[in-house]
């Protein structure tokens, strides 16, 4: 028997990480362009290959996890998604691999969340994202999230913008994906 799914939207399943995973996970970690704004760094295929196997081969076990997304078309992996708990509440976050940039799957996968959150009485939600990253602040933002603060990381010369879904916000943007 499968592992549960957590949820589908129109073109995803979120569902836990499967063996079958591995070599398009390890690939994207590797990847310059990829990891641009998550570290700025590719990982090496050593690291990224023991981040798949200690960090994703986990089952979660309600929707606070890291979580697979696939195509509901032919189940083949777009990228990742997580909501974690924090002391200031339950953050989100959504990774797609490169070749499915500029797809909608980014608004999709972030939206799916939101909406998970909600179901399961997550909030108040949060999200961070590396200055520059114009595309993630874009969803955010048609999703409802406002920035509310940022904060410098002086080991890696990076910024983080913090959002956080708007009070009263619906997060429920049904235009098209751009």
């Amino acid at each position: 028997m499968p592992p549960a799914v957590l949820t589908e939207t129109a073109r995803l399943r979120f569902r836990p990480h499967q063996s079958s995973d591995q070599d398009s996970f390890v690939a994207a970690q590797m990847d310059a362009e990829f990891r641009r704004y998550l570290g700025g760094r590719p990982r090496t295929r050593e690291d990224a290959t023991r981040r798949f196997k200690n960090n994703l081969r986990r089952t979660p076990r309600g929707p606070l996890g890291m979580w697979a997304l696939a195509s509901r078309d032919d189940d083949t992996y777009v990228g990742y998604c997580t909501l974690r708990r924090e002391s200031d509440g339950v953050h989100l976050g959504y990774c797609i691999v490169r070749s499915c940039w500029r797809r909608g799957f980014g608004y999709e996968a972030a939206h799916g969340l939101v909406e998970i959150a909600r179901t399961h009485n997550l909030m108040p939600l949060h999200a961070e994202v590396e200055q520059g990253n114009v595309a993630s602040e874009k969803i955010l933002q048609r999703l409802g999230f406002a920035p509310v603060r940022e904060e410098y990381l002086a080991h890696s010369g990076r910024t983080l913008i913090h959002f956080k879904l708007a009070s009263g916000a619906h997060g429920l943007d049904t235009e098209k994906a751009s």
